[in-house]
């Protein structure tokens, strides 16, 4: 005999029956005539700040990086959403925002990197430490914010705007008819990619273990100058643009 809420299944059946004084109900209907949730004031009401974000777009879409806390503001505790995660970008001109709920591993396959800047020739160069991506994990409690970063894929966006940097020069050789060399051309060759100015806000959404949505919001910029999402595989660039965006994307 299986006991729920201090009184036994069969006598929490026969009340049922008894005092509603209609026919008795099936197992499948005593499960739906049961609460499906607990009431409002009984679930956890958590807190979720977005810290920063970083936009690595591509044709067509882009991979998102969140930095977030969440903090229980309750006295219920429950553990930290292994999964639940939603992401929607608002794009400038767009009547719609655009959501995913497709994350990616970014524990051991991407970091944080911080640069440090030299005015006199509006470069960039790469610190010597950076920053591993841990996901958040652990349970939450009343007065112990977790943190974590969160990575995610979206795809089917409007197109970005480009931006082309000089990246060098090439020589190519000139030849006449007869296939003599007659000079040289001095060819600037361009890095060309995609920046990603256009979102103005992002909006995260996190389901808690008892299906209940939690939001953040964090409009443009999204995090401060001098710092970047890298994969481990690519070489360290970075683009300076000071009159396309004011932040490195």
């Amino acid at each position: 005999m299986s006991f729920l809420g201090g009184c036994s299944f069969i006598g929490l059946l026969g009340y049922l029956v008894v005092s509603n004084k209609e026919p008795p109900l099936a197992l499948g209907q005593l499960w739906n005539a049961l609460p499906s949730s607990l009431p409002q004031k009984d679930l956890p009401d958590i807190d979720v700040k977005i810290i920063e974000a970083f936009i690595n777009p591509f044709d067509g879409g882009a991979l998102c990086f969140i930095h977030f806390s969440l903090h229980n503001r309750t006295n219920i505790v429950c553990d930290v959403p292994r999964i639940g995660y939603s992401l929607s970008l608002a794009i400038e001109g767009q009547p719609a925002t655009y959501e995913t709920a497709k994350t990616i591993e970014v524990f051991g396959n991407y970091y944080l990197c911080v640069f440090e800047s030299e005015p006199a020739f509006d470069l960039f160069k790469e610190l010597s430490r950076d920053v591993i991506l841990l996901p958040p994990r652990g349970t939450l409690r009343r007065g112990k914010p977790v943190f974590g970063w969160l990575g995610f894929e979206i795809r089917g966006l409007p197109a970005w705007p480009e931006h082309r940097e000089p990246i060098g020069v090439l020589e190519e050789r000139i030849y006449d008819s007869e296939g003599n060399i007659t000079g040289t051309e001095e060819i600037v060759d361009f890095d060309t990619y995609y920046l990603s100015k256009t979102v103005q806000s992002m909006t995260l959404t996190v389901t808690d273990p008892f299906g209940k949505d939690h939001l953040a919001i964090k409009d443009a910029p999204f995090h401060d100058e001098g710092r970047g999402i890298y994969k481990r595989t690519e070489a360290l660039t970075y683009h300076f643009d000071p009159e396309a965006s004011k932040y490195p994307q």
